[in-house]
């Protein structure tokens, strides 16, 4: 009898998830759960709607918002996570110096300015660096 209720019905698409998760997050405020309720109206009446064509339209704005919205937050995020790579190496690289200053000695390499870490109280060392092949001579 109902086998076919769905056909030419719009049915769930991504502006409907994202209601539905708004809904979800509104309904843990006390007050709103009216706002919530009416969201989640929203996405029933958006799913049994035949008025396929206003809301593929209503989707590509939606679409185009969140396009909008990736172009600005990816940059700060990306900048974000360097920072955050750039912190981690720098408190991990400081805490292997702290725990083996009384037995190496951390130089830089003069050329490509790579971290190089000499076994302390050898005297003068010729040391070649593994990234640039640099050979240089230092006291330990």
């Amino acid at each position: 009898m109902y086998t076919h209720f769905f056909d030419g019905r719009y049915g769930v698409d991504p502006f409907s998830l994202f209601l539905l998760l708004v809904a979800a997050a509104v309904l843990g405020i006390p007050f709103m759960w009216i706002v919530s309720l009416a969201l989640i109206v929203l996405v029933v009446l958006r799913g049994f709607s035949r008025n396929t064509i206003a809301r593929s339209r209503e989707q590509w704005q939606f679409a185009r918002l969140m396009q909008t919205i990736w172009h600005v937050f990816v940059p700060v995020g990306r900048a974000f996570r360097r920072a955050f790579l750039w912190i981690s190496r720098t408190v991990s690289t400081l805490a292997l110096r702290i725990r083996e200053r009384k037995t190496h000695v951390f130089i830089h390499c003069p050329s490509c300015h790579k971290l190089l870490r000499l076994p302390k109280g050898r005297g003068k060392l010729a040391v070649t660096c593994p990234v640039c092949h640099c050979a240089f001579i230092h006291k330990t």
